[in-house]
């Protein structure tokens, strides 16, 4: 069943901060005025003749206005210095939060890219360069490459095929759960036994979708499967059928 599970082709998926500076400024103006008034004046005196000489009061004599100066500077007060009060907006880097869709279609990509390899060209594939050895897809995967080479079939490639994740479950930090429908509309085709491909015959040419769950395990920074299950299969469908 396996057999029938695990082939393709698919097509790619390909996903500002403002900072902002504010100013404000207080300013303290005062000021003060101050002025002076003229003196006012005294009245003369008189002596007499008779009785013990009398000292004569000194002539009256009227004292003059004082005479108003420039007025001082006016008194400014002392003012603390010009407060500028800054205040900068900082704005962090906005957290980004991938879809894990998206996150691990591309996952889902990397394996099927790899797994087209191994069909094309069976004899050429090397399963545990990239699937982690010891795991059960990787014998299962094992399995289809010894088929295919033992009976001199390989795979063509056609543009139709393709894989989707439809549901992410996180199941731990570095385990998780994808499902995915695989439409596979590639042609299997027999060799005959010689590398000329001109008269090669076509095995099967039948259009298949199959909604498997892999369970991607994560090793450092790298995500692989290591398992396969089969959901669903449905013969003559470009489409995996909505779940009931």
């Amino acid at each position: 069943m396996v057999h029938h599970v695990e082939r393709d082709k698919m097509t790619r998926c390909e996903m500002r901060q403002v900072r902002s500076i504010r100013w404000s400024t207080a300013l303290v103006i005062a000021g003060a005025i101050g002025c002076s008034a003229p003196a006012a004046s005294s009245p003369a005196g008189t002596g007499e003749r008779a009785g013990p000489p009398t000292i004569a009061a000194p002539a009256p004599t009227t004292a003059a206005p004082l005479i108003a100066s420039d007025p001082p500077p006016p008194s400014v007060p002392s003012t603390p210095p010009s407060t500028i009060a800054t205040t900068v907006a900082t704005t962090s880097a906005p957290t980004t939060t991938i879809d894990p869709i998206i996150e691990f279609q591309r996952h889902v990509d990397e394996y099927f890219e790899w797994f087209n390899g191994c069909l094309t060209a069976p004899t050429d594939c090397r399963v545990e360069s990239f699937l982690p050895a010891g795991s059960d897809l990787s014998a299962a995967i094992q399995t289809i490459v010894d088929e295919l080479t033992g009976e001199g079939f390989y795979h063509r490639l056609v543009d139709s095929s393709r894989w989707t994740a439809e549901k992410v479950l996180k199941l731990g930090p570095d385990l998780t759960s994808v499902t995915v429908c695989f439409v596979n509309a590639d042609a299997r085709m027999d060799s005959l036994g010689t590398p000329d491909t001109a008269d090669d015959v076509i095995v099967d040419d039948l259009t298949y979708s199959f909604r498997l769950e892999y369970m991607f395990q994560r090793s450092g920074s790298v995500w692989r499967p290591i398992s396969a299950v089969l959901l669903n299969r449905y013969s003559n469908e470009a489409q995996c059928l909505p779940v009931a």
